[in-house]
């Protein structure tokens, strides 16, 4: 987890930037925002119910870019940045005239029709609702922006295990020709190399899990999201088209995982193994005659290498990792759930019996 306490420092600025921008958007706006954005979720001595939405938006976004860094050790957001300044430079002006074109949408939409009930349709009203908007776009921005990183790190994670797996794989290749090269020695020597072959390959098929366990990590994280959404007031703050963008993203990074697991599966893993099996192949007469020790070890390896190889094999292989941490999202999103719920009808029955 390198650099984290500067990725740590990165977030906080960019909260600390939504938070000054929506109170600026609300104060300067009152009283028109704080009715036209109110929700039901309680306020806060400094905060309007719609302050409150906004926050906790912007802290579930913050945390769970914190949760995917931790998830994703090797990639932070400082190299990330660095390496990338020019992009990075691009992609945020880009970002903030995507968040100013919204805002003035959102403004004239207003105009075409009317606000919420309760606030009159006037000329003085729609200037603070606009100027509202003006402060507004800091924090679209900001939200934007750790949305982006969440799925820049996942990629950047990806990209760092799959150059690390070519860097192993060379190795492996070196090892092979050494193989190659050996002549009629003892089979105590082969075997030898050949439990030095299969550690290496062991570390180079651990960075093609990982390349799979990536995108696994971000799934994970935004489904997570989507029961929290779904399962508390949160719901509230979200316009119906970003709850049913929320469904769409989910669906696709289902399919998106299923549709790479699957390349990877077929592509890199089989050929990866197969290369393996092949070239051990060529050795087992010489193995098969003894001694009964070698010819055990090397028939342990072959046979590892093929549930390896298997798409069963493939697929524990994944959950023994941070692959693993998926299988404990459906208990866990059934839990919240059942919790949520449970609060829920309390604090309803506390309201019947307040009347």
């Amino acid at each position: 987890m390198a650099n984290f306490g500067y990725d740590l420092a990165i977030i906080a600025a960019l909260c600390l930037f939504g938070v000054l921008c929506f109170k600026l958007a609300y104060g300067f706006g009152a009283p028109v925002w704080p009715k036209q954005f109110a929700t039901t979720l309680p306020t806060l001595p400094s905060l309007s119910s719609g302050e409150v939405g906004e926050l906790a938006n912007l802290g579930l976004i913050a945390a769970i870019l914190l949760i995917l860094l931790v998830l994703t050790p090797d990639a932070n957001l400082l190299d990330l940045i660095g390496l990338n300044w020019l992009y990075a430079v691009v992609v945020a002006l880009i970002v903030v005239v995507g968040v100013a074109v919204y805002s003035v949408v959102a403004v004239r939409k207003v105009r075409r029709a009317s606000f919420r009930p309760g606030i009159k349709k006037t000329e003085q009203n729609l200037r603070l609702f606009a100027l509202g908007y003006r402060f507004y776009i800091g924090y679209g921005a900001a939200i934007s922006l750790l949305i982006i990183a969440i799925f820049a790190i996942t990629i950047h994670q990806i990209f760092i295990d799959f150059d690390r797996f070519q860097l192993v794989n060379l190795k492996v290749d070196a090892i092979l020709r050494e193989l190659g090269g050996m002549g009629d020695v003892a089979g105590e020597t082969l075997q030898t190399r050949f439990e030095v072959l299969f550690g290496t390959q062991r570390v180079a098929e651990g960075y093609i899990l990982d390349q799979v366990n990536s995108l696994l990590m971000l799934l994970l994280c935004v489904m997570l999201a989507y029961s929290i959404v779904y399962g508390t007031s949160i719901r509230q703050v979200f316009a119906e088209e970003a709850l049913h963008v929320l469904r769409i993203i989910v669906a696709i990074l289902v399919a998106l995982s299923l549709i790479y697991g699957c390349t990877i599966f077929f592509t890199l893993h089989i050929g990866f193994v197969d290369k393996l099996l092949s070239q051990l192949a060529l050795y087992e007469a010489r193995m098969n005659d003894g001694p009964w020790s070698v010819t055990q070890r090397y028939h342990e390896l072959i046979a590892e290498l093929s549930r390896q190889r298997g798409i069963f094999g493939f697929l524990v292989a994944l959950t023994t990792g941070r692959g693993g941490l998926i299988l404990v999202t459906p208990v866990a999103g059934y839990f919240l759930q059942s919790l949520l719920s449970h609060k829920g009808g309390q604090h309803q029955k506390s309201n019947l019996a307040s009347k």
